[in-house]
């Protein structure tokens, strides 16, 4: 029975054929036929244990090692570096507040056996390593899932949080430490210490933190001591004004930057030098003034680290 390309049957015709068909393939042999020509035989069977233990041991080696499409020579097998520790993941799942990236789940609603928040590489670690802003907080099904090719990850490799890492991960270690000498040690949070420091009255600052985490009331205070640290040699300078390259510093001024110098019986702040050092730049009275080199009383150099 042929038709004509693009013609249409009629409902009479179509009926015709509908009963056609079924009384051809209405017995088992021609749907077993069907069935074998079409590759639909095996849908909806369910396999013995014996066969799908023969498949699994005839599919065991075919895509191990070499033979895996996905094969690229065995980088999974390196170990990873010291730096890799429980500390550092502990940090990573701190600074996403133990929230799956993807799913949004927090770590206390998981339901697999080991309640814990997976660490993941954004990028490999053979390429991005194991830096902060490299690592990223998920639950074991997206991270499954992401690994399956199933689904993908929008976050990329953002700015470092090295400084807020680093902060977890020594906080970590040390109350860790202090419970298996001490028994009486607690953690506290930021919320806390800032209700009580709000509750005082007192403005922002570490010592004023460290003075409510202590559960400090009425006790005297002590002298506060700022630690900065100083730059040797400040590469920003070394550009070149014509941008046409590097602009080698030959030589070093007797004062630098955070320098301590008398002149006129106070003490200032260097903040620099100019022409080739013959003046010092200092604040007085909040705006800057050049003194002459020759016309500071005594100057106090400071290291790498500078107190006051």
């Amino acid at each position: 029975m042929s038709f004509p390309k693009g013609g249409k049957q009629s409902n009479i015709t179509k009926e015709k054929i509908r009963n056609t068909l079924k009384q051809r393939y209405n017995n088992d042999e021609e749907k077993r036929k069907l069935s074998l020509r079409f590759g639909t035989g095996t849908k909806g069977y369910k396999y013995s244990k014996e066969s799908r233990e023969k498949q699994r041991q005839a599919k065991k080696d075919k895509y191990l090692g070499e033979n895996n499409p996905n094969w690229r020579g065995g980088i999974s097998d390196n170990p990873y570096p010291q730096d890799w520790t429980e500390y550092l993941r502990e940090g990573i799942r701190q600074r996403d507040g133990y929230i799956c990236q993807i799913c949004g789940i927090h770590e206390s609603e998981l339901k697999c056996k080991i309640k814990k928040l997976h660490v993941h590489h954004i990028e490999s670690r053979t390429v991005g390593g194991n830096a902060p802003n490299n690592l990223i907080t998920l639950c074991d099904k997206c991270h499954s899932k992401f690994h399956d090719g199933k689904i993908g990850l929008k976050n990329k490799r953002g700015k470092t949080f090295k400084a807020e890492t680093y902060m977890s991960t020594v906080k970590k270690m040390m109350i860790d430490r202090l419970r298996e000498l001490y028994n009486n040690v607690e953690e506290t949070f930021g919320y806390l210490t800032k209700e009580k420091r709000l509750s005082f009255g007192l403005e922002k600052s570490h010592f004023n933190d460290a003075f409510c985490i202590a559960n400090g009331e009425n006790q005297s205070r002590c002298l506060v001591r700022n630690l900065s640290q100083k730059r040797k040699n400040n590469r920003c300078l070394q550009i070149s004004r014509k941008k046409n390259g590097i602009s080698i510093r030959k030589q070093r001024y007797l004062i630098q930057p955070k320098d301590l110098v008398r002149f006129e019986g106070k003490e200032y702040v260097s903040c620099g030098s100019q022409h080739y050092g013959e003046y010092v730049v200092v604040f007085i009275n909040g705006k800057k003034k050049s003194i002459k080199t020759k016309n500071i009383e005594q100057t106090f150099h400071f290291g790498t680290f500078v107190f006051n």
